[in-house]
């Protein structure tokens, strides 16, 4: 884990609209605050990927959650909490830029079960985008070595992280799932 001066400089240049590598629950993400367009156009450059194509966003908590979405179903907020593997929602946003939703109005979205991540949306106070650390077509990487030169050259920094951090796998691609108005699931990725 990181210390907390740590987490508040990695928030603290997020804030400023720096771009960086997080690791997250289920891969190494390419992160910056969610509501700053030229950091998300940064990331879209780095990665080379098409526009109009919104993010994943990450919030701390259930409650951030309900936020930014409009009026979550029970069933689902109980799945959430029960769920083993990272749970990406696709929901009709609200209180979110229009970059971050799709023409439908519609925003991917998940609750976070990364402390570094959680902390770090904590002191920030809003959701960072998180996407795979990789030039779009490529493939993901699994270890932070596995990330490629130019991703890592791209970013504006790279925290200092533990080397437990550094080693750690990490590959388990998020399910995405969104769900009716009775709260029966679509998944749309297992």
């Amino acid at each position: 884990m990181l210390l907390p001066d740590q987490i508040d400089d990695i928030a603290n240049k997020l804030d400023e609209g720096a771009i960086t590598l997080l690791p997250t629950e289920s891969l190494w993400g390419l992160s910056c605050d969610a509501f700053n367009t030229q950091a998300i156009d940064k990331i879209s450059a780095l990665k080379q990927r098409r526009e109009g194509h919104p993010y994943v966003l990450l919030v701390s908590s259930i409650e951030m959650l309900n936020m930014y979405i409009e009026m979550m179903h029970p069933r689902v907020e109980t799945l959430l909490s029960l769920h083993r593997k990272p749970l990406t929602l696709i929901h009709v946003g609200r209180n979110l830029p229009e970059h971050l939703t799709t023409q439908d109005g519609t925003v991917a979205i998940r609750v976070t079960q990364n402390t570094i991540c959680q902390a770090i949306i904590d002191v920030i106070q809003r959701p960072i985008v998180s996407t795979s650390a990789n030039i779009s077509g490529n493939d993901v990487p699994i270890y932070f070595d596995e990330i490629d030169k130019v991703i890592k050259e791209g970013v504006d920094f790279i925290p200092n992280y533990p080397k437990t951090i550094l080693n750690k796998k990490l590959n388990m691609a998020s399910v995405i799932a969104s769900y009716d108005s009775e709260g029966e699931l679509d998944f749309l990725r297992l």
